[in-house]
């Protein structure tokens, strides 16, 4: 038995492989006793299956449903990534704890020293959320022991460091942004919470414009740049949301989090204007100003690297080289500008249509 103050060696992949297979075997028993449901879809082009023992966290599948697809339009020889998700209070079935121990963890929920090609986990001690991935599977285990501790932000997005550790397998990357735009090309919206990014892309709906994100969108970089739906909900503070646009407060699915915030599944009542997936043209910076109109403002690339960065790599684990060098390059590609924010609220989706406008009349000439 390992002392309590020697934190314990991470666990080998053997360990890893027993303790997954073990869980799925869990997951199984649940489903058997409580029913199973499945639930396909298409997110960037590629094949995802999630089975859902029980009926606790089936509202999961909610922020996806846009993206749903019949199982036989999955892409010939492409390995579909399956997730596997259960609580085990409605069925009693709690699963045994593994051989190896959680003591090692850091912020992000990481093991401290655990390095696998094979396997990736995550701990979220708080809830006790457990994610795992079997990278040559595509597989993926998401368990907590209770659905009522389930973290608030999964009701938006789940299965964010799945889909996350999932995008590295194609050269894809989970970015903390938003994505809207208009005939097929967009704009990616980058920045801390609270620099109004999702605030734009909400208002670029009421605009009319095409949305594929407020929050989380999955990045490809080959042939070009393009941003992929994940999810269709969308969150705004609740007292905003009163003062500018009141008449969406019939569309308020849930407040969610500390600060309450107004969430929104945008398929559901805009169903035209999202969609799956956004050629980029530009990435933009969006700031709060005083000014009465908004406008736009060239950036230097390494500006744009800076407001898309750290957001994205403090929130997501294993976020480090990987995530920045794929940022960098992307900052590299495409032009930055900064969005300064007018109190004509309706004045940054225009800015943003006239961009796009722009640039597309550029390249026809």
């Amino acid at each position: 038995m390992p002392s309590p103050d020697i934190p314990a060696a991470p666990p080998s992949d053997a360990a890893l492989a027993d303790y997954f297979a073990y869980l799925r075997g869990n997951f199984a028993a649940v489903a058997d006793r409580l029913g199973g449901t499945a639930r396909d879809f298409s997110i960037a082009g590629r094949p995802v299956r999630v089975h859902l023992a029980g009926s606790e966290l089936l509202h999961l599948a909610r922020p996806l449903s846009h993206l749903a697809s019949i199982r036989d339009d999955s892409p010939s020889g492409e390995l579909p990534l399956e997730i596997f998700a259960w609580e085990s209070t409605a069925s009693g079935l709690l699963p045994e704890p593994p051989s190896w121990d959680l003591r090692n963890l850091l912020p992000r929920g990481e093991i401290a020293g655990l390095s696998s090609a094979e396997f990736a986990v995550n701990f979220t001690s708080d809830h006790c959320l457990l994610a795992m991935f079997q990278r040559s599977t595509r597989r993926a285990i998401y368990w907590l022991p209770r659905a009522a501790d389930l973290p608030y932000w999964e009701t938006a997005a789940p299965f964010r460091t799945i889909f996350h550790w999932w995008g590295t397998t194609f050269g894809g990357q989970l970015v903390h942004a938003a994505a809207v735009g208009k005939c097929g090309r967009g704009v990616l919206l980058v920045g801390r919470g609270g620099s109004g990014k999702s605030t734009t892309a909400l208002l670029a709906v009421e605009a009319g414009l095409d949305y594929v994100g407020d929050d989380y969108v999955l990045l490809t970089s080959d042939p070009q740049p393009t941003a992929h739906s994940l999810y269709h909900s969308a969150k705004m503070h609740t007292a905003f949301l009163r003062a500018t646009v009141p008449h969406w407060q019939s569309r308020v699915a849930a407040e969610i989090g500390p600060e309450r915030k107004s969430l929104f599944f945008l398929h559901e009542s805009r169903p035209d204007q999202v969609i799956r997936q956004l050629s980029l043209q530009a990435i933009l910076h969006p700031r709060v100003t005083t000014h009465s109109a908004a406008s736009l403002q060239p950036a230097r690339a390494s500006a744009a690297l800076l407001a898309a960065a750290p957001s994205t790599m403090y929130q997501l684990p294993d976020a480090r080289q990987a995530t920045l060098s794929f940022l960098a390059d992307l900052t590299r590609r495409l032009p930055a500008h900064s969005l300064l924010l007018g109190k004509d609220l309706l004045s940054g989706p225009r800015q943003i249509a006239a961009l796009l406008d722009a640039e597309r009349t550029y390249r026809a000439a």
